[in-house]
């Protein structure tokens, strides 16, 4: 089991940053609508959010590559930390769209350089990538679930400061690790930024790295077609009051919780191909279960199994990032892929909107489920070879 002392002062970093984030994100849109926001003004600062954190991986994924790990996880956690502050203090819609831009740009420090930090632990890669998912699953759960009460009886405003709080901890958490050398300057970041056209060149002109895209983006079309309605789905096809609709998600997160430490494993043991093919094909049939649940027992038992099927995935994923990568970098790899899959989650959540709209409350469902069927074209492809 991969718990050196590194693995465990990245774990411990990401479970506080994680828990920190969750406790004023997860009501982050009520607080908007509470400080004036109107809902297309919500709906635009999310949509900066999604927008930063994908150029975020495009463009920063790659530092950590040329100055170590330590540095630039530590800074982003820092920025990110007095970010979080200042969302605490202002209500205008500009400032807010400023900060909230900011944070997503410093996501490009942390999770690329975190991932890549467990990469290279020495572990088995599968496992120890799932237990880093877990732990950041965990913690998540933890500060959606107590962001309500602080909230209730603290105000808004401490989300934000706990939030700030911990994201500190966890960057003394990794200068304890690492210390603060390092190459990084203005020269490492503007040098990681003027490669990434060639990263992306790289990735497109490698026929493996080329197919695995085209299976992430393809997948991710589907979900992200899908992954905005669920909750609504909940409320509105099945007529469920929030606490319901609240536990509904709670079992999908168990679900994942569950299956998030096995399928590393199997990953480990199979490989990232058949265990990703795999994920994609369960993907398509779960969606279809949840969209055409007719009744609360349905729902719950079909969330369950999106969320185990859904467990199945960034192990894999990551496993076969890594061993397709050649000469570039861990962190670059995981920030490039990233950013170009990320791109299509804007696409998918209108295209699914419009469909709900239109064609009704389950055809988001079932469009995206067949869709997605799609994204195993390329991995058959991809494999081929090995059988030759």
């Amino acid at each position: 089991m991969p718990f050196d002392r590194r693995s465990v002062a990245v774990y411990s970093a990401f479970f506080l940053s994680s828990l920190g984030y969750s406790l004023w994100y997860s009501l982050f849109p009520v607080y908007l609508d509470i400080i004036g926001f109107q809902a297309w003004q919500i709906g635009f600062v999310f949509s900066l959010l999604s927008l930063s954190t994908s150029l975020s991986y495009l463009i920063l994924g790659a530092v950590s590559d040329a100055a170590g790990r330590g540095k630039p996880l530590a800074l982003g956690f820092i920025l990110s930390a007095l970010t979080i502050i200042a969302l605490a203090y202002t209500s205008n819609i500009m400032l807010i769209g400023l900060l909230i831009s900011a944070y997503g740009l410093l996501e490009g420090l942390k999770s690329p350089t975190g991932e890549a930090s467990i990469v290279e632990t020495g572990a088995r890669l599968g496992t120890a990538l799932s237990l880093f998912y877990m732990v950041v699953m965990v913690a998540r759960i933890a500060g959606s679930a107590l962001s309500g009460y602080f909230a209730s009886t603290l105000g808004f405003q401490s989300l934000f400061i706990l939030g700030s709080l911990l994201s500190i901890s966890s960057a003394s958490l990794i200068i304890s690790l690492y210390g603060w050398s390092g190459r990084l300057g203005l020269k490492t970041v503007r040098l990681s930024i003027s490669k990434f056209p060639e990263g992306i060149r790289s990735i497109l002109s490698d026929r493996g790295l080329r197919l695995l895209t085209i299976a992430l983006v393809v997948h991710g079309l589907g979900f992200s077609m899908i992954n905005p309605l669920v909750t609504l789905y909940a409320k509105e096809a099945l007529s469920l009051d929030e606490q319901l609709v609240g536990l509904v998600m709670a079992v999908w997160n168990m679900g994942f919780l569950l299956t998030q430490v096995p399928s590393g494993k199997f990953t480990d043991r199979f490989g990232g191909i058949p265990i990703l093919a795999s994920h994609i094909a369960l993907s398509s049939v779960s969606w279809l279960l949840y969209g055409f649940s007719g009744n609360w027992l349905h729902l719950v038992l079909s969330a369950l199994f999106v969320g185990m099927v859904g467990a199945m995935d960034m192990p894999a994923r990551r496993t076969l990032m890594v061993r397709l990568k050649g000469s570039m970098g861990v962190a670059s790899i995981i920030g490039y892929m990233d950013a170009l899959t990320r791109f299509t989650f804007m696409l998918g959540s209108s295209v699914g909107g419009v469909l709900w709209s239109s064609l009704g409350y389950r055809a988001p469902f079932i469009i995206g489920s067949i869709l997605n069927i799609f994204a195993l074209i390329p991995l058959l492809i991809l494999i081929y070879p090995h059988r030759r």
